[in-house]
């Protein structure tokens, strides 16, 4: 009778095993669309996984169940990243076959004030220098299946990795999803605002022409002083005070222009700074404190969102990172 009940459930799992692949065929399949051409990976700003800034994936392994790490930085107490026993299957999941973390909503945990899940499949994706693809399971009739592509465990600028999120988009369409948020969007708007103001303190830039006008009518205006104060007047002299006058609006004019070029030279420092913070910070900082560069796409059911993530499992290497994780 065991051996009966052994076969039953193991003819069982293989079913579902089969009925999901098909599932998710059919769901590709019923689809339409043109074929997109599968992304050519961005080279990450650091190589893995012997990168001092990177995690290693056995003190992913060890936060995820509330050790410390041997590597100092690696995670944070205000960064939750302790699976309950529901969390490490899932994550045992992800990093052993799915490539890619499943959670119950957005997988927040009001006690642990965070979603570790997630946090702690990011903190495994950037170890392995892949993005991080979360499916996030919707409950009730009411909500949908959320897909997130998360692309700042590569580590690289926006330009970058600017053609493998558009292959993501064509993909998420491809499957009948919509785009729910971006993170870019936000930072990209900051970098036009930013711009912005350069080029409104470029336009106020003066021009050679203005400076040489600014310094002729210093130079003569200074000999005109000169040559009052030569026929014998003393500073106090109404006609030299006047001339003083002059003498000092025409400075105060080209002081102008000076603070104008300084601005813009300033303005142009900060830019400069900003964007080399940024490139360090990339190859510096922990992935908790790195900006989240995440697409979101709603899936229109359960079947479709898994052959969607599936998808972009297989084209960005993940299971490839997968076969690599196992042997370190």
């Amino acid at each position: 009778c065991r051996l009966m009940l052994a076969n039953v459930i193991a003819h069982g799992t293989r079913a579902r095993a089969v009925w999901r692949r098909r599932t998710q065929r059919r769901a590709v399949q019923g689809n339409a669309g043109a074929t997109v051409t599968t992304p050519t990976l961005p080279q990450p700003a650091v190589n893995t996984p012997n990168d001092d800034v990177r995690p290693t994936v056995k003190d992913v392994r060890r936060i995820s169940k509330g050790d410390a790490a041997r590597k100092r930085g690696t995670g944070s107490r205000n960064v939750a990243h302790r699976l309950n026993a529901d969390e490490a299957k899932d994550f045992d999941v992800a990093r052993q076959r799915a490539g890619y973390v499943c959670t119950k909503g957005t997988g927040y945990r009001r006690e642990r004030g965070g979603a570790p899940l997630v946090n702690t499949w990011l903190l495994w994706c950037d170890a392995m220098a892949v993005p991080s693809i979360c499916l996030h399971r919707g409950s009730g009739s009411e909500s949908k299946d959320q897909v997130g592509v998360d692309t700042s465990p590569l580590r690289v600028e926006k330009h970058v990795d600017a053609p493998l999120r558009a292959w993501v988009v064509e993909v998420a369409t491809k499957h009948g999803a919509h785009l729910v948020d971006d993170d870019d969007v936000r930072y990209v708007q900051n970098d036009l605002d930013d711009e912005r103001e350069r080029a409104e303190a470029r336009e106020c830039l003066p021009t050679r022409e203005q400076f040489d006008m600014a310094e002729r009518r210093v130079k003569e205006q200074g000999d005109v002083v000169r040559a009052i104060k030569e026929k014998g007047h003393g500073n106090q002299h109404p006609e030299v005070a006047a001339a003083v006058v002059v003498l000092k609006q025409a400075k105060a004019e080209l002081e102008e222009l000076h603070a104008a070029v300084e601005e813009v030279e300033r303005i142009e420092q900060e830019a400069r700074d900003v964007l080399k913070a940024r490139m360090d910070a990339l190859v510096e900082d922990a992935i908790w404190k790195l900006p989240r560069r995440r697409l979101l796409f709603e899936l229109p059911d359960r079947a479709t969102a898994k052959a969607f993530a599936a998808e972009v499992v297989e084209a960005t290497g993940i299971q490839k990172a997968i076969g690599r994780a196992k042997q370190l």
